[in-house]
């Protein structure tokens, strides 16, 4: 490890903010927006992203039960319960901490919307509540094997088509405590969140349940991580978990607990949980794993800093407040060495996703600040603008001038390693950049959502194929809406955005393409496919059909078109709209178009597209050059293939 020393940081963290005033409103609106980009299940009719729509409404059948809902992970649309419980505490804490800002900047009511999702999903997730019996959901969705969600590259609304989604469990025969305590966390922070905003009966229910899942944790930490399938195989380790152990996390969910007993005023509650965190931190197995490594990041496998910081705010002992001070210290004045600095000033914890961790850090030092402001001002005053200074990097203020939050500020970076925002309809062929078809622009703007950031030296190039650099996750930026809001508080001129949701574009969902084999006097020969393209949102088209329209010569009725499509379609003639019109309509009655690329190998047939020969004859001075549907005949790329809207294509 590097060494860095003392009298450098001062550069590094004062360094200038933009000398614009910073809207750090407009900033959090977009960062709780992204939240519901990322949602599962059944969308609300008024939903507010209008590119989203019904996704994975199926998940749980493998074990009878609806667990539709919840939050996709990242850029995939793996459900993890671990990721999810992560966000939905940090999202909690931060309106907890800071309600005026939320109230201000007019965001409390689409946090606690998507954070009511996030819960409803995961209180269905606790299978078995029952003492001794308990059985929780880790994750939905795989990512190895046929047929897994890293295999593809399509969006949300259709991944249940080409993926499986096979729901892994914890139970007490297999344990999990990782994942029950963060869920814990999340349920009792969440109930505090919901009783601040008059909501008792939600927080009452979330609290039960928190109290029940913290049985779980509590009586199985220690246990190495496992999963179950539906069909009761074992498995050890999964991709979304921590396999260590879970002191942190069960510590971390006592704490929230003893919070949101006390928010409750719980009768007859005398801190117990407050206790059992104090026990399990202060434990010799505790100290070796976690006390001391200033140098370890708080995120979502690892909370132990958390724990210090709530554990210090509520017992108000030392050991805890140096515990903190050294991580934070670390992160800025150094402790012996310190973290990495980019030469444009942001803390660089590693190169996957190194924003997060800065972001995370940043969090900290703002509520370590404001918890020391009236006994420590000078430090406070360094935290804050080392906070300041971090977040200002992700908006901008950085040398490449350009905001790392995908849709906010002068000069965003345009693209995210985002299957659904990218709005793919050809798969894989739209993904690879050798592909002739490569998709290079983003066919939606994933707004809020905060890349993973930059190299060591600010180096950042932006590439959809890049899952280091460009992806996005629940975790990455769960703390993020917090630093925001802090901020604002701060800065009377913030404001929220006036219009954030995009408007539907005109371009088509469903159309057609096609090229010329031969067109002659009285004969038309094509080659036709259609295409489904759908993004606003992606959907499912069945009885797929299109149609030509064309004039009939004089003296000719539509029963003297013949009109023959390829095998598998349904070929009919009819007279047109207008008289002296007939219109061939050409329909696909086995065909179930989605944009979900290609099937697998031998045959890599299309998903997203399926084509057909049309071959119109009427023998008498029929001009096909002439039909409304013919107009692009005599063009110079009638034949190839090129999108013609003359053949209007529909489907159910």
């Amino acid at each position: 490890m590097k060494c860095w020393f003392p009298l450098v940081v001062l550069v590094a963290i004062t360094g200038r903010i933009t000398a614009e005033e910073p809207h750090y409103g407009d900033a959090l609106q977009q960062s709780i927006w992204f939240y519901d980009c990322q949602r599962s299940g059944a969308l609300p009719k008024d939903f507010r992203v209008p590119w989203r729509g019904d996704s994975c409404l199926h998940d749980g059948t493998d074990i009878h039960r609806n667990l539709a809902g919840g939050w996709f992970d990242a850029g995939d649309h793996i459900k993890s319960s671990i990721s999810i419980g992560y966000a939905m505490t940090m999202l909690a804490w931060a309106l907890i901490e800071y309600p005026d800002a939320y109230q201000k900047t007019e965001q409390t009511a689409p946090l606690l919307a998507t954070l009511r999702h996030a819960a409803e999903y995961t209180l269905r997730c606790f299978l078995n509540d029952r003492h001794g019996e308990y059985e929780f959901v880790l994750q939905i969705g795989k990512t190895e094997g046929e047929r897994n969600d890293h295999s593809v590259w399509v969006p949300a609304e259709v991944v249940h088509l080409v993926t499986d989604r096979p729901t892994y469990r914890v139970t007490t025969a297999v344990p999990g405590p990782d994942v029950a305590g963060q869920v814990t966390a999340a349920w009792a922070a969440a109930s505090i969140a919901f009783r601040q905003a008059g909501d008792r009966a939600f927080a009452d229910q979330l609290l039960t349940q928190a109290r029940k899942l913290f049985r779980f944790a509590d009586e199985y930490e220690g246990k190495p991580g496992r999963h179950v399938l539906a069909d009761g195989t074992i498995a050890q380790g999964a991709l979304y978990r921590d396999e260590t152990d879970a002191m942190d996390k069960v510590a971390w969910a006592a704490c929230w607990l003893h919070q949101a007993e006390t928010a409750a005023r719980t009768p007859g509650y005398t801190g117990h949980y407050l206790k059992k965190a104090q026990t399990l931190a202060e434990s010799a197995a505790y100290q070796r794993q976690y006390l001391g490594k200033h140098w370890a990041e708080f995120g979502m496998f690892r909370v132990d800093k958390g724990v210090s910081l709530l554990l210090a705010r509520l017992t108000h002992k030392a050991r805890w407040a140096h515990e903190v001070s050294q991580f934070l210290d670390w992160w800025t004045i150094g402790v012996g060495d310190r973290v990495r600095y980019t030469p444009g000033g942001l803390a660089w914890r590693q190169d996957w996703g190194p924003l997060r961790f800065a972001v995370n850090t940043a969090w900290f030092a703002l509520v370590w600040a404001d918890t020391i402001a009236d006994t420590d001002s000078e430090r406070a005053a360094r935290l804050r603008a080392f906070a300041t200074r971090q977040i200002g990097y992700v908006l901008g203020d950085n040398p490449q001038k350009r905001s790392y939050l995908v849709g906010f500020g002068a000069h965003p970076w345009p693209v995210a390693h985002h299957r659904t925002a990218h709005g793919p309809w050809a798969g894989w062929e739209h993904f690879d950049k050798n592909s002739p078809v490569y998709l290079p622009r983003m066919r939606h703007t994933l707004s809020g959502a905060m890349l993973g950031g930059p190299d060591a030296e600010d180096r950042f190039t932006p590439d959809i194929q890049d899952f280091k650099q460009n992806e996005v996750a629940l975790d990455y930026q769960a703390a993020l809406p917090g630093c925001l809001a802090r901020l604002a508080q701060d800065h009377p001129a913030s404001r929220k955005r006036s219009e954030l949701i995009p408007k539907v574009p005109s371009e088509p969902q469903l159309f057609v393409e096609a090229k010329i084999e031969e067109a002659k006097t009285g004969q038309l020969r094509l080659q036709c496919r259609v295409v489904n393209a759908s993004t606003w949102p992606a959907f499912v088209a069945e009885n797929v059909s299109f149609r030509y329209t064309g004039l009939l010569p004089a003296g000719k009725t539509p029963r003297d078109v013949t009109a023959q499509a390829g095998a598998g379609t349904r070929c009919t003639v009819a007279a047109g709209p207008r008289d002296g019109q007939f219109v061939v309509t050409v329909t696909f009655p086995q065909h179930r178009l989605f944009p979900g690329g290609k099937g697998p190998a031998p045959r890599y047939e299309p998903y997203y597209q399926v084509e057909t020969p049309l071959t119109i004859t009427i023998h008498a001075g029929w001009n096909p050059a002439s039909d409304p549907s013919g107009s692009w005949i005599t063009r110079s790329d009638a034949q190839e293939w090129h999108r013609r809207p003359a053949l209007p294509a529909s489907g159910d």
